[in-house]
């Protein structure tokens, strides 16, 4: 592939310009602007939408942080305990065993001679 300078690229541009006439047409070049002046209004009209959100966000929490503090001192929250089985329970569960996994012991039948020793 031959190198190329700048001046080889720039008169390869030139002879192939030279080489169409493009005639005017003043109805396609009023045709693109209208095309532009309503991407123009589209981004313009984004811009504003954005603009009102971020006033609004910015409003709705000013409003909410000068609201609690006009209420005078903030108030404590009660903590929510939770009163579940192992609240009530004292008892020491270890990890694995059936109570800490939620399995049950089969119930225990007693045998003839620990019912007539009476345990």
């Amino acid at each position: 592939m031959p190198e190329w300078t700048d001046k080889d690229t720039d008169k390869l541009f030139q002879e192939g310009a030279n080489r169409y006439d493009f005639t005017y047409d003043p109805t396609a070049w009023e045709a693109m602007e209208q095309l532009l002046d309503r991407d123009r209004r589209r981004r313009l009209l984004w811009w504003w939408l954005g603009a009102v959100v971020v006033l609004l966000l910015v409003a709705w929490m000013s409003w909410r942080w000068l609201s609690g503090r006009a209420s005078g001192a903030e108030e404590p929250v009660a903590a929510q305990v939770s009163q579940g089985p192992e609240a009530v329970s004292d008892e020491v569960v270890l990890a694995g065993s059936p109570e800490s996994t939620g399995e049950r012991e089969p119930a225990k039948t007693p045998t003839s001679d620990e019912i007539s020793k009476g345990h």
